[in-house]
C-alpha cells in the first residue's frame, strides 16, 4: 500500500499541479463526475465522505484513464486536517488476484 503524507497548502498545490495541472499535469483532459458527498461529525471534527468517478486522457500516450474514488476529509476550524483517497478499481483488482 502506498502512503504519502502531504503537509501544508503549498505542498498540496504542488502535488495536485503534477497530476491535474493545466500546464504541467499528466492529462490532456480530465473530468470528475457522479460526485456524491456525505457529511458527519465526530469529537469536534467535521467529516466528509465523497464518492466520485474520474476519467481523462494521458498526455504521454493517449490512453484513457478511468477510476472510481472514495475520499475522506476531516475539517477543524475551517481547515482540512486530513485527506485520504481510496482508488476503488485498483483495490478491487488486487483482491481478485488473491
Amino acid at each position: 500500500m502506498y502512503c504519502h503524507r502531504i503537509v501544508g497548502k503549498e505542498k498540496l498545490i504542488q502535488l495536485l499541479e503534477q497530476f491535474v495541472g493545466k500546464e504541467h499535469g499528466m492529462y490532456s483532459s480530465r473530468e470528475l463526475y457522479s460526485i456524491h458527498v456525505y457529511a458527519a461529525s465526530e469529537e469536534g471534527k467535521e467529516l466528509y465522505f465523497a464518492e466520485m468517478d474520474g476519467r481523462g486522457i494521458v498526455k504521454q500516450n493517449g490512453y484513457e484513464y478511468l477510476q472510481s474514488y472514495i475520499s475522506l476529509l476531516h475539517v477543524m476550524d475551517g481547515r482540512i486536517t486530513l485527506y485520504k483517497e481510496i482508488r476503488l478499481q485498483g483495490a478491487l483488482a488486487s483482491l481478485q488476484g488473491e
